[in-house]
């Protein structure tokens, strides 16, 4: 047998931090001469415990502040200083924010391709890029060139800058803010009906405003992570995981059972694909089995949809491997589940979300809904190639989304 209190561990290295107060009160003028600052949350913040370190920083300073994919639970969506969230997926309220801003101070996020797009060049194109990082390495990146690079840890950073920085004087920048989001919602890129299939966007809206307080909520890949991301609103204290797109698939059921085993058998809300589910279905026999009280949504639209897409947008509509009609079936997932011995319904359409979920919601232990999602979408808004002209494709810059806005509210939005 192996004794694993004699096993090497790692030793945590003994040492001072690095001095960073010069750095921080460069930082501390950039912010109290900016006119448009703005925050990049990242997941760091909550790596280095620094949650209140963060909220005492935004409660002295009152700077809008933009969410990302692995940090966004760590504003709520009604906070007034909210502004949306940034990337290649994320809401035109956010990015119009971030393009528009003339100090960008990024905090524990390693400004990942998604994130700032492969025009990286054009990411915060107007603004002094200050960015917090404890990884030298992610500040020498050949990608987002930081103003001013600062190797530290978010909450020491914070609390030092907190200290420098008051009230910031930026009372338009803060109400242009508020408008953006007000007027680009995420759920008006779409026409919904009542009575079609559920529409993954309004899901997502629907389960947000139905969870309780403290939910946690561990999203796949495909719709399951960019719907979550766009549409879903958080509520303080929430934890709301996924891994960015960049698992592999089958990644939310085997990430659901380990959050709940984490969190003492907690409910836990488990968002998959009906393509990634089939990665890992043995899994739910690991949910029967253990009695494990999660919530499985299955998001069924028979396709591959991120790949669908970019084989609709890239090959001329030609699809192979992707959906039924290409050589991709799905089961019945409600059948499915009941032959593992779990308690199964399925969501039909858009106006049966409210009653089924909570329905779902209320059942005591495990179970598996199949929600029968609409085929007819796309991820939107998007960050798509444009065509000029004169027929030559570019890489816009974050705030110009496909679906494309018209040129003068492009003009119009930028003057802030």
């Amino acid at each position: 047998p192996i004794d694993e209190t004699k096993l090497k561990k790692f030793v945590r290295p003994a040492g001072k931090a690095a001095d960073i107060s010069d750095l921080v009160r460069q930082a501390a003028e950039l912010l109290k001469n900016a006119k448009r600052p703005v925050l990049v949350a990242g997941n760091g913040i909550r790596c280095a415990g620094a949650q209140a370190d963060l909220r005492a920083f935004l409660d002295k300073t009152q700077i809008p502040v933009l969410g990302t994919f692995n940090g966004f639970d760590l504003i709520p969506s009604d906070d007034p200083l909210f502004a949306g969230r940034i990337g290649t997926v994320g809401q035109r309220a956010g990015n119009f924010a971030l393009q528009n801003a003339d100090v960008v101070l990024c905090v524990g996020t390693r400004n990942n391709i998604r994130q700032v797009s492969y025009n990286w060049e054009n990411f915060a194109k107007n603004a002094k890029k200050i960015v917090v990082d404890i990884d030298p390495a992610e500040l020498k990146k050949p990608t987002v060139r930081p103003d001013l690079p600062i190797c530290a840890d978010a909450g020491d950073f914070l609390r030092q800058v907190t200290a420098q920085v008051g009230l910031l004087d930026i009372a338009p920048w803060r109400e242009y803010c508020r408008k953006m989001r007000a007027k680009y919602p995420p759920l008006r890129e779409f026409s919904i009906n009542p009575a079609d299939k559920v529409h993954p966007y309004l899901f997502m809206e629907k389960l947000s405003q139905i969870l309780p307080p403290k939910s946690r909520v561990v999203a796949s890949n495909g719709t399951a992570c960019v719907a979550f991301f766009q549409a879903f609103e958080s509520k303080e204290g929430e934890r709301l995981l996924l891994n960015s797109g960049d698992a592999s698939m089958g990644y939310g059921l085997p990430a659901a059972i380990g959050v709940c085993a984490a969190s003492n058998r907690q409910d836990v809300i488990c968002l998959e694909g009906d393509g990634s589910i089939m990665m890992n279905l043995q899994e739910l026999q690991t949910v029967k089995t253990n009695k494990l009280p999660l919530k499985i949504f299955v998001l069924k639209n028979g396709e591959y949809i991120s790949i669908i897409q970019t084989q609709r947008n890239f090959f001329n509509g030609r699809l192979t491997g992707c959906n039924e009609q290409s050589g991709v079936e799905v089961p019945d997932f409600v059948k499915v589940a009941e032959a593992f011995g779990l308690p199964a319904l399925r969501i039909n359409k858009n106006s049966e979300l409210a009653d089924k979920l909570q329905q779902v919601l209320a059942m005591p232990g495990p179970v598996v809904c199949e929600v029968d999602c609409t085929e007819n979408y796309t991820f939107a808004p998007k960050l798509s190639a444009r065509k000029l002209p004169d027929g030559t494709m570019i890489s816009p810059s974050l705030e110009d989304m496909y679906p494309f806005l018209d040129r003068k509210e492009m003009e119009r939005n930028s003057r802030c």
